[in-house]
């Protein structure tokens, strides 16, 4: 990945990160299967993890990686860009979208 793609890779992200709602829709749809067999497995892995792990980092970087062909360095110091409230409603909405898609298995 060429330094321009992976800034514009890491802005998209951003604006992904400030929109909570899209950011859960996308989740649903990782975890739905919209971005692939593997992709899907993957993100439900994560799920069925130790509950020691953060579920919501992992999801968040795994979309990352697939929406917006952002590098886990660059999401995370995006993710560190945000206020305190926009990482609260980021997480709010990573929560709702794990518990509505436990609730439909």
């Amino acid at each position: 990945m060429k330094g321009e793609d992976a800034k514009d890779g890491r802005k998209q992200y951003a604006e992904l990160l400030s929109n909570p709602a899209m950011l859960a829709e996308r989740i649903d749809w990782m975890l739905a299967g919209n971005y692939g067999f593997g992709a899907m497995i993957r993100a439900r892995a994560i799920l069925s993890g130790s509950e020691r792990n953060n579920k919501q980092a992992q999801l968040c970087m795994l979309l990352a990686a697939l929406d917006c062909n952002c590098k886990n360095a660059m999401a995370r110091s995006a993710w560190l860009k945000l206020s305190v409230n926009s990482m609260l409603a980021v997480g709010e909405a990573v929560e709702k979208a794990i518990a509505e898609y436990q609730a439909s298995i």
